[in-house]
């Protein structure tokens, strides 16, 4: 079995986008281990995922014959193998159990059971959330510009909105918001001392040369960065010699998106609090009644596995499609269908 092979299943849940064209990038196996990844983080919990997995086997390999929604059970059951061991990997690291936190303890290191009540926690949640949309959007840009040099799309690939400039505005963003934001990415070692906004402005207002002087160098060269960016996006659109108004609506629309892309990764923290909230909940409803807090536990893991179970796959796809996929990939193709002569 190669490697592909492996990510067949995969092919229905990204064909819903588009089929490649036969000079496009093929975004299945890429796409698909993303989604997949995505879906465990936000779905937390080791032993729901043991069960997605053990009823995605059944579908795969057991029932086999059937179709949901037009696409076969077993692919079905295929993506539900992956879905349910990266739940129970992401539920392990974090110590949930069927919606209980005490059942282990967690594997990441420093998190206890409880871990959602320290607010420290939750922001470190959100942090992770959103470098993990930095890097995929990245990713996306990157593949972006492959598909451009690959096509002898020069000037797009080196200035377009999802070339280098394209790349390089976004990058400054993040790096504008960081130094805005104080955030430390890595304690010690790779750290933004915040800069205050209204010292910013007011010091710029004095003296607009400040913009490229200031004393932080983590904010002038992500300015410098970031006009860059911009003037070689305009360039772009005087060498095709594009009207003003499509120029200043792709700068616009690039600058807009890469804001809103970057911060709807927040929705992975999101869900994944949403689900370990649960747990809070049966927690403090045990320390009161007994019965009430097992009748709510069996409830609640329902509506974990059916429910949460399909909206959580939906917004994986959603952040899939939307702010990955649309970076480089048309799915502008036709699938192949061979001519045959009935006889």
């Amino acid at each position: 079995m190669g490697f592909r092979s492996i990510f067949k299943a995969y092919e229905s849940l990204i064909r819903q986008f588009g089929v490649p064209d036969p000079h496009e990038t093929d975004p299945t196996i890429i796409s698909g281990a993303l989604w997949t990844l995505m879906f465990g983080f936000m779905f937390p919990d080791l032993g729901q995922g043991i069960v997605i997995a053990l009823l995605g086997f059944i579908f795969a390999f057991i029932i086999k014959r059937h179709e949901l929604m037009g696409i076969p059970i077993k692919t079905i059951g295929k993506l539900m193998i992956g879905a349910g061991i990266m739940a129970a990997f992401f539920g392990a690291l974090i110590g949930d159990v069927f919606l209980l936190e005490h059942v282990i303890e967690p594997l990441w290191p420093g998190l206890a059971p409880g871990w959602l009540e320290k607010a420290t926690n939750i922001i470190w949640l959100i942090k992770l959330a959103v470098y993990f949309g930095i890097i995929q959007i990245t990713i996306g840009l990157i593949l972006a510009i492959y598909n451009n040099i690959k096509h002898g799309h020069r000037v797009e690939a080196i200035l377009g909105e999802k070339g280098i400039a394209g790349l390089v505005t976004f990058w400054s963003i993040v790096l504008i918001a960081f130094a805005f934001l104080g955030v430390n990415v890595i304690p010690g070692v790779l750290e933004f001392p915040r800069v205050n906004l209204a010292e910013f402005l007011s010091a710029i207002l004095s003296n607009p040369m400040k913009l490229l002087v200031w004393p932080n160098v983590t904010l002038t060269i992500p300015i410098i960065m970031f006009i860059g960016g911009i003037v070689s996006m305009i360039l772009k659109g005087i060498i095709e010699k594009e009207e003003i108004a499509l120029t200043l609506g792709s700068l616009f629309e690039t600058v807009l998106s890469s804001f809103a892309n970057m911060f709807s990764f927040v929705r992975l923290a999101g869900f994944n609090i949403a689900h370990v909230a649960l747990a809070v909940v049966i927690a403090k409803m045990l320390e009161v009644s007994q019965g009430l807090g097992y009748g709510m536990l069996i409830f609640l893991n329902i509506f974990a596995l059916t429910l949460e179970f399909i909206i959580v796959m939906i917004q994986a796809l959603r952040l899939t499609f939307y702010e990955f996929m649309t970076k480089f990939y048309k799915g502008s193709g036709r699938s192949y269908k061979p001519f045959k002569i009935k006889i």
